[in-house]
């Protein structure tokens, strides 16, 4: 339906844990079949976060939430400038 309205979108894959990242099973079939869909970024490539950013397995705490947000935002604007 985005796409049917012509609506820009971006896929994105928030950072993980590096041990959860690397133990993920089929993950590049993930990335494959998602990526078919539209403009995707997996931040686990772009953005290697150590333990040091995270709350849990699940959540950044603030000093990832600012390296994140501050990636994230220079990826719309280079989409944004395409």
């Amino acid at each position: 339906m985005i796409q049917d309205r012509g609506i820009p979108f971006l896929l994105v894959q928030a950072p993980l844990p590096q041990r959860t990242y690397h133990n993920l099973l089929n993950y590049n079939e993930f990335k494959n079949t998602i990526s078919t869909f539209g403009n995707y970024i997996d931040f686990n490539e772009v953005l290697q976060l150590d333990d040091s950013c995270f709350y849990d397995e699940d959540h950044l705490n603030q000093k990832g939430v600012e390296l994140y947000n501050h990636c994230l935002i220079e990826e719309f604007i280079r989409e944004v400038h395409k």
